[in-house]
């Protein structure tokens, strides 16, 4: 945990100077463009005025995702001090737990979230509640690729909600093979 969090600081600052130096770029070219009027037969100029512009806005995507990812595996790494219960955000748990893993089901399903906003914090040890919704997904992601044909796009939802006994319920969803019948009664 503390290696992760370590390499997700040292890979932020850099990330940060890259968005801050687009973020410059975007308005100058802008600036640029504007007085630039290439005439009918310059394919070339054409193409830049078109295109550039879109080209950049596609580098500050992915840059914010860079920072997305870093900063869920940063909070994603965390561990608690003494194994003490502590308040904790279980939907921000679940969108960290979905960028962390990302690649284990991006190629076989799409991922829903159904996230209650009105969710209360929980006490709990976060860095386990991690690791279990991340379990989850990537389970789900496994049972999709075992059952769908090869490619065949299955389906993961992700649901936080209240329940009605005071208790937070999380639940993972897929359309995969379900659970053998022979596993199935060994699971709880």
């Amino acid at each position: 945990g503390q290696l992760a969090a370590g390499i997700a600081h040292e890979i932020r600052t850099p990330t940060q100077y890259v968005g801050d130096h687009l973020m410059f770029a975007q308005e100058a070219v802008e600036k640029l463009l504007d007085s630039f009027s290439p005439k009918e037969d310059d394919k070339e100029g054409i193409f830049l005025k078109e295109n550039l512009p879109r080209s950049i806005e596609s580098a500050i995507t992915g840059n914010e995702r860079i920072t997305e990812i870093v900063a869920s595996m940063k909070r994603f790494s965390y561990k608690e001090q003494h194994h003490v219960l502590q308040p904790a955000d279980l939907n921000q748990a679940v969108l960290d737990a979905v960028a962390i893993c990302s690649n284990e089901w991006k190629d076989c399903a799409s991922l829903e979230k159904q996230l209650d906003s009105d969710l209360p914090q929980v006490d709990c040890l976060l860095s386990e509640i991690n690791q279990v919704i991340m379990n989850l997904i990537i389970n789900a992601a496994q049972a999709i690729r075992e059952f769908k044909k090869p490619g065949e796009v299955g389906k993961i939802v992700v649901r936080t909600q209240s329940a009605d006994d005071g208790f937070v319920e999380i639940q993972v969803e897929d359309d995969g093979g379900g659970i053998p019948p022979d596993v199935g009664s060994k699971i709880f």
